[in-house]
């Protein structure tokens, strides 16, 4: 009976995605109703038929206690916590990026790093802005030149001081182009752990688009928890909450939810969550959750050492007390109503 149960249950699946979905809907019903159903009504039609042949001992007594120990299991709410896969984040946050395209000349640090205020992080030259100075610095030799000879002559005031506005205007741009030069070299804006997001090279190109670094207060952190759409009815904010994190080394942390996204999450921006990084989050294309998840925030409350930045684990939510089939009931709708569209 279970091998049959599983394995018209695998058909039915198969037909429903394999045809478009309203013929799927039918021979889903069809697999369903003619297969699983039919077969346990006529079996149980004839068991009652034949009660009377039936009769109370010791292997019945123990089936019953077993079926009756696994319905309380199912049904009774004794569940009182939630897991959620979770990523311990700074508050703090803040991200860099070159003011324009340009290729990187030195790395001056490396990642995980303590920087000051002020602190040069990387150089970078734009071959175009190099150029542009060449330019004009031989422009404002000439135009000193010419300058100069005007002065010497009685009849040049005019052209004199034609020749000293064009120096003022081709030194404002050299200052101009100076400026943007100077701010290839980036550095911090603040004092703190640095952290890359690229892989950094000599050589390379970066536009301005590209985040190179964020600094972050590792004193300072907070931990992103991602509640899956089934588990949302359980959940709200001010619940108390354990994380333990996975590497090993950091203890658990009391945590007390204070924020909770009503809308789900339609892109993971945490590599380590996704499942193309071996995190718990089955992720498609562009980071997109197959499933949904909704983002929630804890503050840690007890008094444990500071956790690192990006540690992953899991974030355990206490909860009212539920039943594990209430769990399998909310995931069974959430699947309908999510095929029920065409």
């Amino acid at each position: 009976w279970i091998y049959r149960l599983f394995l018209f249950i695998g058909i039915a699946l198969l037909v429903y995605f394999m045809a478009f979905k309203l013929l799927g809907i039918a021979l889903f019903i069809i697999e369903i109703v003619w297969f699983i159903a039919r077969p346990i009504y006529v079996e149980m039609k004839r068991w009652w038929a034949k009660r009377e042949l039936f009769s109370f001992n010791k292997q019945t007594r123990r089936s019953l206690f077993v079926f009756s120990f696994l319905l309380l299991v199912a049904f009774v709410p004794w569940r009182t916590s939630i897991s959620a896969p979770a990523v311990v984040e700074s508050v703090k946050q803040i991200p860099i990026y070159l003011p324009e395209a340009a290729q990187i000349t030195v790395v001056h640090i490396a990642s995980e790093q303590w920087v000051e205020k002020g602190q040069v992080l990387l150089s970078a030259v734009s071959p175009d802005i190099e150029n542009q100075i060449k330019l004009l610095n031989r422009r404002v030799r000439l135009s000193k030149l010419e300058a100069n000879r005007y002065a010497n002559s009685e009849h040049g005031i005019r052209n004199k001081l034609v020749s000293e506005q064009k120096l003022i205007e081709v030194q404002s741009r050299l200052a101009g182009l100076e400026r943007r030069k100077s701010k290839l070299d980036v550095r911090a804006p603040e004092a703190g752990t640095i952290q890359l997001t690229q892989n950094l090279t000599s050589g390379r190109w970066l536009l301005p688009s590209d985040q190179i670094f964020f600094i972050f207060d590792p004193q300072e952190t907070e931990i992103v928890a991602f509640v899956n759409e089934n588990d949302m009815r359980l959940v709200s904010v001010g619940q108390s909450a354990k994380f333990i994190p996975h590497d090993g080394i950091s203890g658990s942390h009391y945590a007390r939810l204070f924020d909770l996204e009503t809308a789900a999450a339609e892109v993971i921006n945490y590599g380590e969550m996704t499942s193309d990084f071996g995190g718990p989050i089955a992720v498609e294309g562009d980071a997109k959750p197959i499933d949904a998840f909704y983002k929630g925030r804890a503050k840690i409350i007890s008094d444990s050492p500071a956790l690192a930045q990006n540690i992953a684990g899991t974030l355990y939510i206490d909860t009212s007390p539920f039943a594990p089939a209430g769990r399998l009931w909310a995931s069974i709708t959430a699947l309908l109503a999510r095929e029920s569209s065409f």
